[in-house]
């Protein structure tokens, strides 16, 4: 009864103690119990009966066979660190016994051939605006031809296919990680087999409020860049939530949407505006930019030569900042998810990393595909099973926290990645003789 527990626990034998203690948490139902509760939830069946996904771990293990999940990003985006960082966790967990551990295969889809397909990039026409939606399904439809890909990893954020590929996969009965979107329309189809693992708005701005009471900030300036997570959704109004939670009552909001001029001259009109706001006032004044990295910068950069550098923090795409650094000033702040002075695991990862990939660099998103490869690979360890019904039960309703090199996830009850701690707060500084980027959180 305890077969997939007791398998796990071998993993001491076989893998660093770093490893062991993030892959084998969470197995502590017995078989049984998850086993009636996939079958007591009619909503976790796929629509589609053409084809049942999902087989017990011994029968992968009899078979000799390994099993298979499909791994989707975006090769135009100019960052497929994510496809690497994915491909090492599947040849870390390939390295266990193969009589204990079935093998994982990671099956690679690329969006961008679909995506130009149908003219994504003149999607702001009106005879090309469902492109997105249709290179969605189009890409669906491949890596659903497959009847062994028991679950998707990945999609891009920019091309938001994640949100247009759902309901495909949610009719096919596929399990579903969307590794960088946090977007509305995925939350509100309340689907029983995908889950957001990317850090939630809730989360950047829970961190952001703790950020704005240790500065000692009375009054909070948000700058908000219209569309910034991708969504509909206002995220002012959770914003100002978590700062009234923290005691700061006391906000104002400008909010802007970026025009056809440079960066340099949106970042120059929305100067303009913060140099009013913030001349004169009586009160602790912070900032929040909720706006796009290099904007952000400019926006920084612009307030430093006017010597106006109120605490601030960027609180947008949680992209990193370092490859935009060569010309910042000390004190910028903004949230991450990952960075190699984390952890004693992250240090860890981006060695191995390096190592196997020498030309590529141990980026957010080689950290992401990483981490989603191994979350989902630890899922099917305690379902015991690859059924994705069967795996999201147990997601939802008994696997603990668990920790990755982009920090904890924990999925109790909820579509989203709900842990505490999952963004992290780092910043420039001057270290000897040069200026470096540091993180404020361990």
């Amino acid at each position: 009864m305890l077969e997939p527990l007791h398998r796990a626990r071998q993993l001491i034998t076989l893998l660093p103690a770093i490893f062991i203690a993030t892959l084998i948490s969470g197995c502590d139902q017995p078989q049984s119990e998850r086993r009636t509760l996939s079958k007591d939830y009619s909503l976790y069946d796929a629509e589609d009966k053409a084809v049942n996904r999902g087989l017990p771990l011994s029968d992968y293990l009899s078979a000799n066979e390994p099993i298979e999940v499909a791994v989707v990003w975006n090769s135009a985006a100019g960052v497929n660190e994510f496809w690497e960082g994915a491909l090492l966790a599947a040849e870390e967990i390939n390295r266990l016994a193969v009589d204990r551990y079935p093998r994982l295969k990671i099956n690679k889809y690329d969006t961008a051939p679909f995506l130009k397909r149908f003219k994504f990039d003149r999607a702001s026409q009106g005879k090309f605006r469902n492109a997105s939606q249709l290179a969605a399904a189009a890409l669906a439809d491949q890596i659903l031809e497959n009847p062994k890909n028991v679950a998707v990893v990945g999609h891009a954020y920019a091309d938001d296919t994640a949100a247009n590929a759902l309901l495909s996969y949610e009719q096919a009965g596929i399990l579903f990680f969307s590794s960088t979107t946090t977007n509305a329309r995925i939350s509100g189809m309340r689907s029983p087999l995908a889950f957001e693992l990317f850090p939630s708005v809730d989360a950047i701005s829970e961190r952001s409020a703790k950020f704005a009471t240790d500065a000692g900030i009375e009054k909070v300036i948000v700058i908000q860049q219209r569309g910034m997570y991708g969504s509909s959704s206002d995220p002012i109004p959770v914003f100002l939530k978590h700062l009234a939670q923290n005691g700061i009552d006391r906000a104002e909001i400008f909010s802007f949407t970026s025009g056809p001029e440079s960066d340099t001259a949106t970042a120059a009109r929305v100067t303009e505006e913060l140099v009013t706001r913030i001349q004169g006032q009586p009160d602790a004044v912070g900032l929040f930019l909720l706006v796009e990295n290099e904007l952000a910068v400019t926006i920084f950069q612009q307030l430093a030569m006017l010597k106006l550098t109120p605490p601030m923090l960027a609180a947008s795409r949680l992209d990193s900042y370092a490859e935009i650094g060569a010309d910042m000033y000390p004190g910028f702040t903004f949230l991450d998810i990952f960075a190699p002075d984390r952890s004693l695991m992250a240090k860890r990862f981006e060695a191995r990393f390096k190592e196997r990939f020498q030309e590529s660099k141990a980026s957010n998103y080689a950290a992401l595909g990483y981490d989603h490869v191994r979350f989902l690979y630890q899922a099917f360890l305690c379902a015991d099973s690859t059924d994705p019904g069967t795996v999201a039960l147990n997601l939802r309703y008994h696997q603990p926290l668990w920790h990755g090199v982009t920090g904890p996830f924990y999925l109790r009850q909820s579509n989203q990645n709900v842990a505490s701690g999952s963004v992290i707060l780092r910043q420039f500084k001057d270290v000897g003789d040069r200026l470096a980027i540091v993180t404020l959180d361990r």
